[in-house]
């Protein structure tokens, strides 16, 4: 972040507009690696911006798709839709299957969040032999994930072999086995979060860090601990309010999650203020911008805003 600052700081200096553009997109991916997805988002929407028409088909289809992800993550769902199925052809066209691969996860998991569980399915039906590990983990991880908010138990195998893809793997193995908690039972989570936390932290892994937190509420207040689950919940609020978003979890999904450990606990004003701000981001930042064909799907098939709506009632 530091010399990204630097090198931004130059080029603004030199006005020299696609080098500034390609040091805020690039900064754009360290902060959204870190977690930081909100501030990824505004540094991406810049250096695209910034691109202007001197920049080459490929060079400008993949600034796109930088931001693309950035806003399907922060609630911009609409927009996210609308530039990934305009993206698709051009990567295809390209014969860039690892491209393609990219577009179609992001799709996946927008149309996980907008209730349309057979349309991201179907988005996970390509081949993936030629792939690196850490993008046919992350298939995996998608499929476990989808059926997950279907209702169908998670295939052990499957999370597995998603594990071992990135076992050796030091770059990403941290995050990986955080994201497999979601599908481990709650001692195995509880025990394996101190190793986990501490590696996360000194990668400066924040949004894996959250992820973790709220996976330890999940399984504390499954083991009826719920003090422990209002621990963790208090660490995810303050990552949250640092702007940082659990990694490959849905925004409103850390706030439920986080609230009902803390109304275990009896923290009530606590839990409201979580469950609030869960049910401002659906109806205030994500639901405007919702494709009017989809709204129903991600109010009612969206089994977190579901949830979440249901224990917030809406404002008057």
């Amino acid at each position: 972040m530091a010399s990204y600052d630097v090198s931004i700081a130059c080029a603004e200096r030199l006005g020299a507009l696609p080098n500034l553009s390609m040091a805020l997109l690039n900064q754009s991916v360290v902060l959204r690696t870190m977690g930081a997805l909100p501030r990824a988002s505004e540094v991406s929407h810049r250096g695209l911006a910034l691109l202007g028409d001197g920049a080459d088909g490929a060079q400008h289809h993949l600034a796109c798709l930088m931001h693309a992800r950035n806003q399907a993550e922060t609630g911009h769902l609409g927009l996210a839709q609308q530039a990934l199925d305009d993206l698709l052809p051009h990567f295809e066209a390209m014969g860039a299957p690892f491209w393609v691969h990219a577009v179609r996860g992001t799709q996946v998991r927008l149309w996980q969040h907008l209730g349309q569980h057979a349309r991201a399915l179907k988005a996970l039906q390509l081949d993936d032999t030629g792939l690196p590990a850490w993008m046919q983990a992350g298939r995996l991880w998608l499929r476990l994930e989808v059926e997950q908010w279907l209702g169908q138990p998670a295939a052990v195998e499957t999370a597995q072999q998603a594990l071992a893809l990135l076992d050796a793997d030091a770059h990403r193995r941290t995050a990986n086995a955080v994201r497999g908690l979601r599908f481990a039972v709650p001692l195995v989570v509880l025990e394996q979060s101190p190793a986990l936390a501490s590696s996360a932290r000194s990668l400066e892994l924040f949004g894996a860090l959250a992820a973790l937190h709220m996976h330890r509420c999940t399984a504390a207040l499954a083991l009826h601990r719920h003090d422990e689950a209002a621990s963790a919940a208090r660490e995810l609020v303050g990552l949250l309010h640092q702007g940082y978003v659990p990694d490959f979890v849905y925004t409103p999904e850390a706030w439920l999650v986080a609230g009902k450990a803390l109304l275990a606990a009896r923290d009530h004003e606590a839990a409201q203020d979580a469950l609030t701000a869960g049910q401002r981001w659906v109806r205030t930042v994500a639901l405007p911008q919702v494709p009017a064909a989809f709204i129903d799907s991600f109010l009612h098939r969206n089994p977190v805003n579901r949830e979440l709506l249901a224990l917030v009632p809406s404002p008057p």
